[in-house]
């Protein structure tokens, strides 16, 4: 069959489309999909819209607030700050040598104040450091730190700073002739701390009552000696005029090998400056060392003024052959012990943590001598 007999000629696309009228189907199909874009376009604007606005309300609270902690980098610390300073509030750092041995804060009350001591061994924590000791704290010239770990562990709020020198504060105190039995060096204990703190408020007493102020204005005052001769100088009438009492900060020392530092009780602390009971009653057991007969009953009997609860008087272990008499104390009794010492004008404060808490035991030694009254004989 030839080519033009037997072929069939085959319409063109564009005929086609114009024969079935496809252009409108197209258009329409078109018209459809854009429908339904729409449609999909509303429904992710009901379902997308409520997150973009949490999200958005989300950054504007966290814009606001200052944003999450930060667990990486350095920590921005947040101190909280309550009443304002006590007015005349202060703190001395006094030195042996290049060395903190004791800070003295000087707390005014309505009637008197407290004169509150601590070892320069007594640990602290500090936000940065972690646990550090006073001493350490001030020769890194971290008083700031210092001051925050003191307003935080004892709700202390302390005004101005200063140091000075024990040589040069004891050397005042002779002048004045008022060193007494003060030592002549000055070390981290709890009973060199008591001897500051009543040095201190010796000389501040002199000074306000126009005693010793020519000779408190020779001690060389570091810090920040203008803030503090301010304060104190609101506190010199009120401590001459008396009612001002000095404290040891209740705690205990703690000792290793090759390291001691006092370790303070907060809780007992706190309730020492909030004029509350730092806890039990205080016995006191009398023990005789010395062969002198009577002497525990005449001791028993100076004690009891100060309202202690004695127990039966007995010989000591040693006796009597003990030289030197000894206050053993309890942690919680620190304070009580140096009120003993004060009251038998001798004896060697050591601290056992074996005791009951509130118990002070004197061991009476052949350095005690009794007030002149005393009818007391050697035994034979």
């Amino acid at each position: 069959m030839s080519a033009e007999t037997g072929s069939t000629e085959r319409p063109s696309s564009t005929e086609r489309r114009s024969e079935t009228g496809s252009p409108h189907r197209a258009e329409r199909r078109s018209a459809r999909r854009a429908v339904r874009r729409r449609k999909a376009m509303t429904r992710l604007s009901f379902v997308a819209g409520p997150i973009v606005v949490v999200i958005l309300v989300i950054v504007a609270l966290l814009v606001f607030l200052g944003g999450p902690e930060s667990t990486s980098g350095a920590e921005t610390t947040t101190t909280t700050v309550g009443a304002s300073p006590v007015k005349g509030s202060s703190m001395l750092f006094i030195e042996q040598g290049e060395t903190v041995s004791v800070v003295v804060v000087l707390l005014p009350e309505e009637e008197g104040g407290l004169a509150l001591a601590m070892p320069g061994n007594m640990l602290l924590k500090t936000g940065e450091s972690g646990f550090k000791t006073l001493a350490e704290l001030h020769a890194s010239n971290q008083d700031e730190a210092l001051r925050e770990g003191l307003a935080r562990d004892l709700a202390l709020e302390i005004g101005a700073t200063a140091s000075v020198q024990w040589s040069e504060l004891r050397e005042a105190l002779a002048e004045m002739g008022k060193a007494g039995s003060l030592p002549t060096e000055l070390q981290a204990t709890e009973e060199d701390a008591a001897d500051a703190a009543g040095a201190a408020l010796t000389i501040l007493g002199a000074s306000g009552a126009g005693e010793g102020a020519a000779v408190w204005d020779q001690v060389e005052i570091a810090g920040d000696p203008e803030g503090f001769r301010a304060a104190v100088g609101l506190l010199g009438e009120s401590i001459s005029e008396g009612g001002w009492t000095e404290e040891v900060l209740p705690g205990k020392v703690v000792e290793g090998v090759g390291f001691e530092f006092f370790e303070p009780d907060l809780g007992q602390a706190r309730a020492l400056l909030a004029g509350e009971s730092t806890g039990a009653v205080i016995t006191v057991e009398v023990q005789n060392g010395s062969g002198v007969v009577g002497v525990a009953q005449q001791v028993g009997a100076m004690l009891e003024p100060l309202g202690y609860d004695l127990l039966p008087f007995r010989n000591a272990d040693d006796f009597p052959d003990v030289k030197s008499t000894r206050i053993i104390t309890a942690p919680d009794a620190s304070a009580e012990a140096q009120r003993v010492q004060e009251a038998l004008g001798v004896g060697r404060i050591e601290q056992d943590d074996s005791l009951d808490p509130g118990r002070v035991i004197v061991v009476v030694g052949k350095d005690f001598i009794p007030p002149a009254s005393a009818e007391t004989e050697p035994t034979g």
